[in-house]
């Protein structure tokens, strides 16, 4: 597999240019399957469109989900918000505010710690924020 060989390329470059001490750790993976295919609907300016075309293949798909994510279990519809920019500021919340019940903001990750971001989504009347790593 080619991680095993850039992995073994890192630790012998370490080792040999160093005096790092290397020790690898192995983890586990979770996977997750869909129960059926989701339906993605998107509500700009008061306009609403559906995007039906879920597909395992990025090319076709209007919507696609992130590899290698936690899974959850949803029995309703979900109202989703992307704050702008990072997170890191009131600047960044406000735009999304007011959040109602239920309601899950999805965060870019950087620039500052998961911490600040959930303290400004509480000073922002948000109850909770959902940290994931989205990446296409």
């Amino acid at each position: 597999m080619a991680f095993n060989k850039t992995l073994d390329y890192i630790e012998n470059t370490l080792l040999l240019n160093t005096n790092f001490q290397v020790q690898r750790t192995t983890f586990s993976i979770k996977m997750f399957e869909l129960l059926r295919n989701p339906t993605f609907v998107s509500t700009i300016n008061g306009v609403s469109t559906t995007h039906n075309t879920y597909s395992t293949n990025v090319a076709l798909a209007d919507f696609y989900h992130v590899q290698f994510s936690t899974s959850v279990y949803l029995t309703n519809d979900v109202t989703l918000t992307v704050i702008p920019n990072v997170g890191c500021s009131d600047d960044d919340w406000l735009p999304a505010s007011p959040f109602s019940s239920g309601v899950v903001a999805l965060v870019k990750r950087g620039q500052c710690t998961f911490e600040t971001k959930a303290q400004f989504s509480q000073l922002n009347t948000m109850m909770e924020v959902h940290h994931r790593i989205f990446s296409r």
